[in-house]
């Protein structure tokens, strides 16, 4: 089967299932704002900032549906009588940690770096995907990606324009 100009259509390069990013934001932005309630908040651990690695105290992190809405001081002022509130004294927080370039296609067996990735706090991964495209093709791809869509954690990956060069499909 073609897709226009005779090309074999593309393949779906983030797993099954992922929402686009319009749908979600439109749920959140309005916890944020605090127009509307969140249904999870945690607070009272110390949140870590990963970029600096100071720990925040007084800050909190605020849910809505499976994605976290909002991270600040004062967050329970987000909250509202329906909000689920989680209170960790004493705790470090460390809201999921995305790991935004890698290779999972590559580096070691996929299974070890995953489980080392959850291991550190990550829960989402962006991969390349530059080997397995162009050695194996769209079918190769096609099959990386389905393995990336049964791992525990979300997993987005990408494939240079050149690795449709390399191959005839």
């Amino acid at each position: 089967m073609t897709g226009r100009g005779g090309h074999a259509p593309r393949p779906r390069l983030t797993p099954p299932g992922v929402r686009p990013w319009g749908r979600p934001a439109r749920s959140l932005v309005p916890v944020a704002a605090g127009h509307r309630s969140p249904d999870l908040v945690v607070q009272g651990a110390a949140l870590l900032d990963a970029h600096s690695g100071r720990l925040l105290e007084g800050w909190g992190v605020a849910v809505a549906g499976e994605r976290i809405a909002a991270v600040g001081p004062d967050i329970l002022r987000l909250a509202t009588p329906a909000t689920r509130i989680i209170s960790l004294p004493g705790r470090i927080l460390i809201p999921g940690l995305i790991d935004g370039h890698t290779h999972l296609d590559i580096l070691q067996p996929v299974p070890e770096a995953i489980y080392g990735a959850i291991l550190h706090g990550t829960t989402t991964i962006v991969t390349e995907t530059t080997t397995v495209a162009s050695a194996g093709g769209v079918a190769g791809l096609e099959r990386f990606l389905d393995g990336l869509a049964a791992l525990p954690i979300r997993v987005f990956a990408t494939a240079p324009m050149i690795s449709y060069h390399c191959c005839p499909n």
